[in-house]
Parts: structure tokens; sequence; C-alpha cells
């Protein structure tokens, strides 16, 4: 899962309704599991994956980038 909110959006809950809507889309098309990963050093992200199910399962280097590894079950 990715996503991207516009400054004008940060901290209105548009992320997580955003999360929201795609999880459900996702259980509607049969999907049992849905991952994400993002920037260890982003909590305003991490925060969003916690409030819509999502739990951490690791955590791997990308590039030069350290990342939280998530995992949210739709069953």
């Amino acid at each position: 899962m990715g996503y991207r909110i516009g400054e004008a959006y940060v901290g209105r809950g548009v992320a997580s309704v955003a999360v929201a809507l795609a999880l459900d889309e996702a259980r509607a098309r049969g999907h049992w599991a849905v991952e994400a990963r993002v920037a260890s050093g982003n909590p305003a992200s991490i925060r969003v994956l916690e409030k819509t199910g999502f739990y951490r399962t690791g955590a791997a280097q990308v590039g030069e980038l350290d990342m939280a590894l998530y995992s949210c079950d739709l069953d």
C-alpha cells in the first residue's frame, strides 16, 4: 500500500480515511491481507497504519532508507 497526502490536508484524517477505504475495497475483492512499508522515521504514517488495523511484521533496508514492514489481515 502506498499513499501521499498534500500538505494542505495533513493532520485532517484524510490518509486514515483513504487507507480504510482501500482496505474495504481489498476485502470486497476477496483479498485476505494487505502489506505496507513505511520509512521508520515517519511517525505520522506509522500512526495511520496502526490506526487502520495494521501491525508491524518486521524491518527492511531499501537503499539508504530504514523501513518498517506492516500487515493488515482482512478476514
